[in-house]
């Protein structure tokens, strides 16, 4: 259950090869994450809608798995994940199990600079922080990051995960 709650989590972020982009996760740190720079696209109630991991993305021996939002419940055992990113640097996200009830919720704080989006917060008393380069145009966001999914110690797995925000 928590590596199917951890792949969730991982899930709200992706994008294509060539925008893949090694963002320094040293570089969030207390004080940005305080004052944050805010960018309003990212504000509002965003569900995860494709989750796109690559293992080994620079090797031969890369594997893909592709996830649509119909399949969750079949593959990943959620019938739904929601991030909320809020005005004031507040974030949240909760995954939803096929009975609609909240299995998890995690909450923190994030920021973003340039094309870059940080997020972090504490799971299980740890902290967790991930960045992405990220693109929103109108209500879809695609969010992509470089990081050790399958926990062989090398920062090679490419996530990309694209999402859809609430309508006003």
């Amino acid at each position: 259950m928590k590596n199917i709650l951890l792949l969730v989590m991982v899930i709200f972020f992706y994008s294509c090869k060539e925008n893949v982009k090694e963002l320094n996760i040293e570089e969030v740190n207390e004080e940005q994450l305080k004052a944050p720079e805010i960018d309003m696209a990212m504000v509002g109630i965003w569900y995860s809608n494709v989750l796109d991991i690559v293992f080994d993305f620079d090797s031969d021996s890369a594997k893909q798995i592709v996830v649509l939002k119909k399949d969750f419940p079949e593959k990943l055992g959620i019938a739904e994940v929601e991030a909320i990113y809020k005005e004031d640097g507040s974030f949240s996200s909760s995954y939803f199990g096929l009975d609609g009830t909240i299995l998890q919720t995690e909450e923190g704080t994030w920021y973003a600079k340039g094309d870059s989006l940080y997020i972090a917060y504490f799971s299980e008393g740890i902290e967790k922080t991930f960045a992405y380069h990220y693109e929103v145009k109108e209500l879809e966001g695609v969010f992509t990051s470089l990081m050790d999914w399958d926990q062989d110690g090398s920062k090679d797995d490419r996530l990309i995960l694209k999402s859809l925000k609430q309508g006003n």
